[in-house]
């Protein structure tokens, strides 16, 4: 059996180079160019052309940011390509004569039929090109070449852009090389957009200025002959000085003569004027087109430009904003959604200048609407949005629905939330806290109870369900009350209300101002009794008796319903809120109790919180590090840093180095009296005290500061330890009153940091008594261990903990003397 013949396709793909850009020199010789087209370059290339240039001076490939052409087309390849066309039409000839059977499509033949009579076509243009150019003739166009077909498509989009506009022979040459690089979609989306912009040219604020000083240069010139020039010359100074300083600047526009007469200062200053009118034509017909035409050839679309970015810069002859108008645009070129971005700029809501292009690019790729896209940008939110899961519809919608809830964000909470949301299940706890805050008017809402509001949301509710799987543990706080008619009915709020109640094991259902307002019947009754018991007994004065005869007269009063619905919604939100607290807190107390072991009980109620969400910022490393400081102070005790197994490579070269270890670990404590107060300066080793060591002098070491995680590392580095002063409270507790942070150096000195000290009202005098008896402590510490105390150094590093200082500090002299006084005892004194 005999195999299928394989079709030979080398001929065709041969012939098919011929379609590609070919760029003729004027030595004749032909180069294939592909490649992408870089904007910037074209743009700086076609800006220095005033005119069109001749073969010789027109641009190579190279100045388009084409860096590699595909290759030279010789003779010998030119005549290749002619036999392989010859070639390719037998074949083609051929299949059409074959039995019905087995013949191709008969449009699939006419395609090919076309596109072989093309290549010769562009084969006998090229040819003619190459001698017409070794003979020394120029062809129009050249160096890139056109084919006839081409240069008629091309005559036909200049023509009908000449049909709006006149067209100048440079912008005409630049719709050619757009061509050449781009093909006829680009060229006429240049011609589309240069025409319109420079048609809508008209005196701008900065020609008229020009053009009016112009005018009344020529003025004074002819008043010369019958006025004094110190006149005129002092009406110079005052038109000058009504001028634009940047006209002034570049026109270098003056009164003073400078040896000049005054006829050849006037001509002087109206040759300024002609060359600014001058440079301002050239910019126009020149820089603008040459941008577009960049712009067009490079972006490969098929949109046409939007005008509106472009037209008022172009009107008000501000050619920075021009230019920037546009590079923003070209930095989006390549990028998903840069067609939708072009279709949008013309609709916009808005100017164009209000808008972030990439941002507003970004959200159109991904589906999202105009109007909602414009409203993230004006936001903006739209690099946050592009970056979530969520549409900016969805985001509008959130945003609308706490505005309409009496509790608006702001952009900043808009785009905080819209981080964090990041899942679509997400949604549902902020969705649960709009429906909890529906039930309410947004009129109950005041200033006081909206910042409560804000605060119980973003500080509790939102990192307990995000960050927490508490959210089931949370929903019975914010349940939505029964509907029933009428809507004024308050006893769904009232059920709501003891529900929260009994949520917090309270014994009372409801709060006291509800209650008061719903025994008002009662209270009534007691007091019409009593008014009458006295009248009975004695007569009232006028007050009591009118008061007696109210009460007769309005015996079934029920408690206004408005005021009723007011305060029992008031209520019924802090008791929300209230229940939100209880639970956040029982929660909060429960994972502490997990995480801390033994520690648990050195932390107040107020502290869990805190430490949770200090947890839940951990890393993995950070946690698995906290996790083992934890295991070994339940374990060891005061000597846990020796046994963490990071610690022990510095332990061993300490040792070698001669540092007394014992000393280090196990500080002994030394008792001070400052004023009247006794204090005791010791080296701790207690995890309670180095993990609060920010919060208790509120710094960036705090729980939720921007260091917060470093305090792990002064806790587990066995080059580190904190120095705390301890002194007695006013209700007789043990507080912290100073701390420092000291570190052993990798040249095994000792470094001080910051010295933080709280002695709250107290003169600054016992702060620096304090202060010094840290010093003396350190110092006295550091002659034990043997260490040397430095001003400068480094720790080495343990581990792969994050740790922050805060620089090192000096040692004071009191330290150095309380150093010298160990580590260098003074000679014996010898007596006869």
């Amino acid at each position: 059996m005999s195999r299928p013949s394989v079709r030979d396709a080398r001929h065709v793909s041969l012939a098919r180079v011929l379609h590609r850009r070919l760029y003729v020199n004027c030595d004749g010789r032909v180069v294939t160019v592909g490649g992408r087209i870089a904007y910037r370059k074209l743009k700086q290339t076609l800006a220095h052309y005033e005119r069109p240039p001749t073969a010789a001076e027109a641009p190579s490939p190279q100045d388009f940011g084409i860096t590699v052409c595909d290759g030279e087309l010789s003779a010998q390849l030119l005549h290749a390509i002619c036999q392989a066309l010859h070639r390719w039409r037998k074949d083609v000839s051929a299949k059409a004569q074959r039995r019905p059977a087995k013949r191709r499509a008969v449009a699939a033949l006419a395609r090919e039929r076309r596109e072989i009579e093309t290549l010769e076509s562009r084969l006998r243009a090229l040819n003619d090109w190459r001698t017409k150019l070794v003979r020394g003739a120029e062809p129009p166009g050249a160096p890139f070449f056109l084919d006839g077909g081409e240069e008629t498509s091309l005559q036909a989009a200049i023509e009908d852009a000449e049909r709006e506009h006149p067209l100048t022979p440079l912008i005409a040459w630049q719709a050619r090389l757009v061509y050449w690089l781009s093909g006829e979609c680009a060229a006429r989306r240049f011609l589309s957009a240069t025409t319109p912009l420079l048609t809508a040219h008209c005196e701008t604020a900065w020609l008229k200025p020009i053009r009016s000083f112009q005018q009344a240069v020529l003025v004074w010139k002819r008043r010369d002959a019958n006025e004094t020039s110190g006149n005129l010359l002092r009406e110079i100074a005052r038109h000058i000085r009504s001028l634009p300083p940047e006209i002034v600047r570049q026109g270098r526009f003056s009164a003073r003569l400078r040896s000049r007469t005054f006829q050849q200062h006037c001509a002087f200053l109206l040759q300024n004027c002609l060359k600014l009118l001058a440079e301002s034509e050239s910019r126009r017909w020149r820089l603008v087109p040459a941008a577009l035409a960049a712009l067009t050839a490079a972006d490969g679309s098929a949109i046409a430009l939007p005008l509106r970015c472009f037209r008022d810069a172009v009107e008000s002859e501000d050619h920075a904003q021009f230019t920037r108008a546009v590079d923003e645009l070209a930095d989006q070129i390549g990028e998903r959604g840069y067609d939708a971005l072009l279709s949008a700029l013309e609709r916009l809501p808005v100017s164009p200048c209000e808008i972030e292009f990439a941002a507003l690019r970004r959200l159109l790729a991904r589906g999202d609407a105009l109007a909602d896209s414009v409203w993230a940008c004006q936001q903006r939110l739209a690099h946050r949005v592009a970056d979530s899961c969520l549409s900016v519809r969805t985001v509008r919608s959130l945003d609308e629905a706490f505005a309409r809830r009496g509790c608006p964000l702001n952009n900043s909470d808009l785009s905080e939330l819209t981080g964090r949301l990041q899942r679509r299940q997400d949604l549902q706890p902020v969705q649960a806290w709009l429906a909890w805050l529906g039930v309410v008017s947004p009129r109950t809402i005041t200033p006081r109870l909206q910042k409560t509001l804000h605060s119980a949301f973003w500080d509790r509710y939102l990192p307990s369900v995000q960050k927490r799987p508490w959210f089931e543990q949370l929903a019975p706080c914010l349940a939505v009350p029964r509907r029933t008619k009428p809507s004024e009915n308050c006893e769904p709020l009232l059920e709501r209300i003891a529900a929260q109640q009994r949520l917090m094991g309270k014994a009372q259902t409801l709060p006291k101002s509800l209650r008061k307002l719903l025994d008002c019947r009662k209270r009534r009754q007691r007091e019409r009794e009593a008014l009458r018991a006295r009248q009975a007994s004695s007569a009232l004065d006028r007050a009591a008796q009118a008061r007696l005869e109210l009460l007769e007269n309005n015996r079934d009063a029920a408690p206004d319903v408005s005021k009723l619905r007011r305060i029992a919604e008031e209520a019924f939100l802090a008791s929300g809120i209230e229940s939100l607290h209880f639970i956040t807190r029982k929660l909060a107390e429960a994972a502490c109790r997990t995480h801390l072991g033994e520690l648990f009980r050195f932390f107040s109620p107020e502290e869990h919180w805190q430490l949770v969400c200090w947890i839940d910022a951990m890393s993995e490393s950070e946690q698995a590090c906290f996790q083992e400081l934890v295991a070994a102070q339940n374990r060891y005790g005061r000597d846990y840093r020796r046994r963490l197994a990071k610690n022990q490579d510095w332990i061993s070269q300490a040792r070698t180095r001669g540092v007394n270890l014992d000393r280090w670990f196990a500080a002994e404590p030394h008792e001070v009296v400052i004023g009247d107060q006794t204090m005791e300066i010791e080296v701790t080793e207690e995890l309670q005290y180095i993990f609060r060591m920010g919060a208790y002098f509120k710094t960036c070491l705090s729980f939720g500061g921007c260091n917060e995680m470093s305090v792990l590392a002064n806790a587990y580095d066995a080059n580190k330890q904190v120095v705390f002063v301890f002194g007695a409270g006013r209700d007789g507790r043990r507080q912290v009153i100073a701390r420092q942070l000291i570190a052993v150096s990798s040249e095994f000195q000792l470094l001080r940091y910051c010295c933080y000290v709280h002695t709250g009202d107290a003169e600054a005098g016992k702060r620096r008594q304090i202060m010094d008896a840290m010093a003396v402590y350190c110092g006295k510490l550091a002659a034990e261990c043997g260490l040397e105390l430095a001003d400068q150094g480094t720790p080495r590093t343990i581990g792969d903990h994050f740790w922050y200082d805060d620089g090192e500090c000096e040692w004071t002299e009191a330290a150095r003397t309380a150093w010298a006084a160990i580590a260098r005892p003074a000679p014996a004194v010898v007596t006869g």
